[in-house]
């Protein structure tokens, strides 16, 4: 039968672990390595010591695929040894992935009879011919066994000798020698290569191509005489270990000769001089340089220097007295120059001076020149004279005597002097010809000629970065000043910074499907962060250059760098400058963490927008990673532009259009990475919901416009059918049935047809209406959509209509007659046209004339236009003298109308007087920046602060007032609003801020209800979810005798036992069967012992509620004038918890006993967290770790407890280890063991030995169960 699969590769080569670590070996045994037979390799299992401590051994140990092609299948197999003596079970698992296949049941576990191995085949299908790594987990009773998987595609492989000897080398000279390299691997090598003193290597890295060669030469420059050993270390960016050259070589003293080893010199007459003569003579084959030096020894040397330096120290605290003068002169003349910055560079510049000085000989009498003797060798007289030369700066040179006669055997000293005008190196030949003799004597003289030292200085002691954000560069400028009176060429290179080239924000959104946005980034060598323009150049005497440092970083951190300047012929690092920087990635966050497109038809795209929101100084970088599809993914997703940059204090959106491929609801994780921040990807859901699209309303929104209240208005929407049988319909809307006629209501819509639907609104209120409107096929509500309407006009009637006409009847004459009304309000009341719209205004008006007449005045409203929207009381009226009358003036105005007339009181016999009146009539209209604070994940136990800014939106002032809604008032917590009750003018604005502190872990929401005038109360939602720093270790909790805890846990183990036993009749398998008829029964723990993991979580968590509750009336003491102090928030989280108990068992005296604990961090936020060790001393047990910051979510850590009993008394040892958690309750571990020692008794009846124990009873104690 064909097999499915393609046809299988030669069998891949498997490498052991041991091959795979970070220690070194020689290229030849390393070449050899590589090439062993498989069988050889996987013979060699897990170290001697690893052995003894498992009840499993894995062989081999790790997987390495090798020699594989391209969608070619490759297997190999892990075997499984039980080295115990029972049936043991282990779960074997392995992360889903696309090029390792586990060919067995995953996750599930297997018997392993003892003695026996069980063997597990890996598939491995590569899409490329790149490296692979994966891992395969062994979960046992005791331990967790880790193999990691790895595939190797491409690789380097450099071939070097194992051994360079560089045999007898003179000492302080400098010997190379050179080697061919070849790379005889498939993979271009980027290399590194590095040795120590008195080894070098040039060149240190590089990258060399697969099947080239090249040089590499390596130095030897021994400072001692003496053996010098070394290696030369070879790293390459495959990721394997590293290959070393052992280097050797022998340092011996030069044969060269002094003619005396002490020097005495004739008497001298003051004021003159005298001389004598030695010789230094060279016997070997090299070149020999020399110095007269002062010290004899470069310590002595060294010494001298730092006095020297101490001497110049105080100079730099000396104000600049002498300065002020010239700082005066040159501040008139526009000169910005700081002279305290150039009496550091003066400083600075005598200490390296100081630090480069050669400390040759130097005395106030004494004096040593070089001298240059000729010999005679022949058995006459040799007469000579020097021949002088005018070539290259044969001229500078002076010799005395230049002529004379040397006797046979004698010797003729010259005194040589050199006035040197060119700087630079020079090689002269001298020649003196002898009579005689047919070729003259020939001196060369070499050497060179150095200018006064050059000085280069910054215009500024620093360059400080300040804050910047991970990959984005920042750019600063300096400028380098050149004070010589020469060009000096330069070159710039910055202090431990990489080589390759750090990546930019602006490189990284171009790719979202770069691995660094979830992994990081991969430098094979140290990244190049630093850029200076221009690097090199040259400065004219007196001038300067203006230098721009380019910091993109890749690394979070705070740098302190040096920019040094080497000039080109004089020297390096003769100049530098401090550099200071901080990296940070700013928090960004992504709003709604969860994204609703509700009804999406299939495969249909929709297109919503997540928000990144970034509150920081620094800006950010962000990329939405691209969905891995697989054949079944239910939910496709895309973004056009997944990457961006959002700025400071600024928000970015991301667009994410969503296909929905099968019916139902769904919710799809998408993660947004922030660049640099790999570790806290920001996780955000899509949540849809896929129909088929046979049934829909067009349009899905029904806009009214505005339209007059409390009159007919109508609007046509369409219902269309694409399925091929008739449905049943049924429509309705939500709000305010009442005012809204639908016809049909419902009916059948036929197969591919269409059905006309007219819906007739009626408003019984003004302003904005919105409703929604269901659309039920059969008996289930298919879909629903918007209905949006502006209610104009007024919402008040009359029970009686005033056209076509108003009929009055039959009156009689003269007699006044007034028809009576009966104004009536909507049945529902939901706007309100404020207090404003009926207004009544008073004032009186008083006769102020003596004479004894009345006055009699009446009112008349002059303008007929608006003069209905005012009335006036009393009307008319008779004022006596002296009297006052009170009179009112009422506006009653339509919405949104304004009138404006004039109100004429006519006094009989009197003036007439004009009153203007003006009156407005609005909504009362307000805005809330947010209606539902979302306070995400937050310490339960912290105060926090959100705000709101309520806004005046319409023209009328109004009051309002904010509390808390009654019925939670009686919740836990502290949640208060400040200011609680207000007034808004027109146009202003009031932010509220809102204190809380949720006083319980977990999710919680408080309303807080807001009145305005005399409008409906609105609530304003504040939401969130808390939590608390917390642990769990895999022991069990010792309960016993506490009756809390008792009770609490009996309770939690009632419940979880009924929902494990459901769960485990749904789930049982054959495998499950197994084990019940093998008798492999689970350890039943004594009482008073809580086990699960998940149990002690739940009483954790009810502990801190209790606490919290307890609690609760001394934290709203404080209110409303301050808040709980500190002290009494943290509190909340010291709760008393039961001990773990961790029993070692009995112990034999000295043997050393092992458990390995897993901690891990259940809770919902990173969590830090001190073993106090201390609590150990001279107990016996001890720990591999004390602290641990920033534990994240769901991860565990591993902690070893160790026993030793060599030092220990024989009997029980007990002993408390705390563990504090930052912010978090205290958990205690119950360390325990028995001490046993063997001891051998003989009997006083004959000679019979007798074996006895002590202890004579063995308690085995609680061991960590792996769950």
């Amino acid at each position: 039968m064909a097999s499915a699969f393609p046809e299988k590769s030669s069998t891949p080569r498997l490498l052991s672990r041991e091959r795979l670590k970070s220690f070194s070996l020689l290229p030849s045994r390393f070449l050899k390595e590589k090439f062993l037979n498989v069988k050889k390799k996987v013979s060699n299992g897990l170290p001697s010591v690893l052995q003894k401590q498992s009840l499993f051994q894995v062989s081999p140990p790790e997987l390495v695929f090798e020699n594989f092609a391209t969608q070619e299948v490759s297997e190999m197999v892990l075997s499984l040894v039980n080295k115990d003596k029972f049936p043991r079970p282990v779960k074997v698992s392995m992360e889903r992935s696309p090029h390792f296949e586990l060919m067995c049941p995953n996750d599930v576990f297997h018997i392993v009879p003892p003695g026996t191995s069980s063997p597990l085949r890996i598939r491995f299908t590569p899409d490329e011919m790149k490296n692979y790594c994966h891992e395969l987990v062994c979960l046992t009773a005791r331990e967790r066994i880790v193999v990691p998987i790895r595939a190797i595609g491409a690789r380097a492989i450099l071939h070097f000798p194992d051994q360079l000897d560089f045999s007898e080398c003179p000492v302080k000279y400098s010997t190379q020698k050179t080697l061919l390299v070849h790379n005889i691997g498939n993979l271009a090598a980027d290399y590194q290569l590095s040795t120590q003193s008195p080894f070098s290597v040039v060149p240190a890295r590089g990258t060399l191509g697969a099947g080239d060669t090249m040089q590499v030469t390596v130095e030897f420059h021994p400072l001692t005489i003496g053996d010098h050993s070394g290696s030369l270390a070879v790293c390459c960016n495959t990721g394997e270990k590293s290959i070393q050259t052992n280097l050797h070589g022998e340092a011996v003293d030069a044969n060269i000769g002094l003619s005396t080893y002490s020097v005495k010199i004739g008497k001298t007459f003051i004021n003159t001089s005298n001389y004598t003569t030695m010789f230094i003579e060279n016997r070997s084959n090299i070149t020999a340089h020399f110095q007269w030096k002062t010290f004899p020894t470069e310590e002595d040397e060294n010494e001298e220097k730092r006095r020297q330096c101490c001497l110049l120290q105080p100079l730099k605290e000396v104000p600049p007295d002498n300065f002020i003068e010239e700082e005066d002169t040159e501040q008139e003349e526009g000169s910005s120059e700081d002279h305290t910055a150039l009496l550091s560079y003066m400083v600075q510049e005598e200490m390296e001076k100081v630090q480069e000085d050669p400390m040759l000989f130097s005395d106030d009498i004494f004096s040593i020149e070089p001298m240059v003797t000729l010999m005679n060798h022949g058995a006459i007289d040799a007469p000579f004279t020097y021949i002088h030369t005018t070539a290259n700066v044969g001229y500078c040179f002076k010799f005395a005597p230049e002529e004379g006669i040397i006797a046979p055997g004698g010797i003729q000293t010259i005194q040589i002097s050199f006035n040197a005008t060119v700087a630079g190196r020079f090689e002269e030949e001298f020649q003196f010809s002898v009579a005689g003799s047919p070729t003259s004597a020939i001196l060369t003289i070499k050497g060179r000629v150095s200018e006064p030292e050059p000085t280069l200085h910054f215009n500024v002691n620093e360059l400080d970065f300040g804050d910047i954000s991970f990959g984005f560069p920042s750019t600063k400028t300096c400028r380098l000043t050149n004070p010589s009176p020469v060009p000096l060429s330069f070159k710039l290179r910055m202090s431990d910074d990489g080589t390759q080239p750090a990546v930019s924000s602006f490189d990284q959104i171009r790719n979202d499907s770069d691995p660094s946005w979830t992994e990081g980034i991969h430098f094979y060598v140290e990244p190049r962060e630093f850029t200076m323009n221009p690097r090199q150049g040259t400065i004219p005497p007196q001038g300067h250059q203006d230098i721009e440092v380019t910091l993109c970083s890749n690394t979070v951190m705070e740098f302190y760098r040096t920019m040094l300047v080497d000039l080109e012929g004089f020297g390096s690092g003769v100049a530098s400058l401090s550099i200071t920087a901080r990296c940070l990635v700013p928090e960004l966050r992504v709003y709604p963490h969860m994204l609703l497109y509700d009804e999406c038809h299939l495969k249909v795209p929709y297109e919503r927008k997540f928000l990144v929101v970034n509150d920081t100084h620094l800006p950010g970088c962000y990329g939405l990673v691209p969905q891995k599809r697989m054949e079944d993914t239910p939910v496709f997703y895309s973004s056009p532009q997944p990457c961006g940059i959002v700025q400071p204090h600024s928000i970015a959106e991301i667009p994410v259009v969503l296909e929905v491929q099968t019916l139902g609801e769904h919710r799809s994780s998408v993660v947004i990475g922030v660049f640099g921040d790999e570790r806290n990807p920001r996780s955000v859901v899509l949540q849809s919901t896929g129909r088929l699209a046979d049934i829909y309303p067009v349009p899905r929104l029904i806009e009214f416009g505005r339209i007059p209240a409390l009159q007919p208005n109508s609007q046509t929407f369409t219902l269309f059918n694409e399925g091929l049988v008739p449905r049943d319909f049924r429509i309705e809307t939500v709000c305010k049935p009442h005012c809204y006629i639908i016809e049909p209501r419902e009916g059948v819509i036929p197969t591919r047809g269409k059905i006309p639907v007219t819906i007739t609104a009626t408003l019984d209120d003004t302003g904005l209406v919105a409703d929604t409107v269901q659309l039920f096929i059969g008996n289930s509500l298919w879909t629903t959509f918007m209905l949006v309407a502006v209610g104009t006009g007024t919402k008040i009637v009359t029970d009686k209509p005033f056209v076509p006409e108003l009929s009055l009847g039959c009156q009689f004459r003269y007699e006044h007659y007034s028809p009576k009304f009966k104004p009536q309000p909507p049945k529902e009341k939901r706007t309100s046209l404020g207090y404003s719209a009926f207004q009544m205004r008073r004032f009186k008006i008083r006769n102020g004339e003596e004479p004894a007449t009345a006055l009699r005045e009446s009112w008349d409203p002059a303008q007929p236009l608006g003069a209905e929207a005012f009335s006036i009381l009393p009307q008319s009226g008779v004022l006596q003298p002296g009297e006052r009358q009170q009179v009112s003036f009422t506006f009653s105005g339509h919405l949104n109308t304004t009138a404006s007339v004039t109100a004429l009181c006519h006094v009989e016999g009197g003036p007439t007087y004009e009153v203007g009146l003006t009156g407005e009539a609005s909504y009362l209209s307000y805005s809330l920046s947010q209606r539902e604070i979302n306070c995400g994940f937050q310490m339960f136990n912290n105060l926090h602060h959100s705000t709101v800014t309520l806004a005046n939106t319409g023209k009328i002032e109004f009051k309002w007032m904010l509390n808390l809604s009654i019925a939670e008032q009686h919740l836990p917590g502290v949640f208060v609003v400040n200011p609680t009750i207000g007034s808004i003018a027109p146009g202003g604005k009031q932010v509220l801020k809102f204190f809380y502190m949720p006083g319980v872990p977990g999710a919680f929401s408080r309303t807080f209800q807001l009145k305005v005038g005399g409008l409906d109360p609105e609530n304003i939602c504040l939401k969130g979810e808390t939590f608390f720093p917390m642990i769990s270790v895999n022991l069990p909790w010792n309960i016993e005798g506490n009756e809390k805890y008792e009770q609490l846990i009996k309770h939690l183990q009632q419940y979880s036992q009924r929902k494990k036993s459901v769960e485990q009749k749904k789930t049982q398998t054959p495998r499950t069967q197994i084990l019940k008829m093998e008798n492999v029964k689970p350890r039943v723990p004594d009482s008073g012992i809580v086990p699960n993991t998940q149990l002690q979580i739940k009483m954790v968590t009810m502990l801190i509620e209790e606490a919290a509750l307890e609690l609760q009336e001394m934290l709203i003491s404080h209110l409303p004038n301050s808040f709980p102090d500190k002290e009494l928030c943290q509190s909340l989280v010291k709760v008393e918890l039961p001990e773990y108990v961790l029993d070692m068992g009995t112990v034999r005296k000295g043997y050393t006993e092992r458990r390995t604990l897993m901690i891990t961090n259940p809770g919902r936020m990173p969590v830090s967290f001190q073993v106090d060790v201390s609590a150990l001393q001279g107990t016996g047990f001890r720990v591999n770790l004390d602290q641990i910051q920033s534990l994240p979510h769901r991860h565990t850590i591993m902690l070893e407890v160790c026993f030793e009993s060599a030092h220990r008394a024989r009997g029980d040892v007990d002993v408390l280890l705390p563990i504090e958690v930052a912010k978090g309750p205290t958990y205690n571990i119950r360390l325990r063991a028995t001490v046993l020692e063997l001891s051998l008794h003989l009997s006083g009846q004959g000679l019979e030995a007798r074996l006895e124990f002590s202890p004579p009873a063995l308690k085995m104690g609680w061991t960590p169960q792996w769950r």
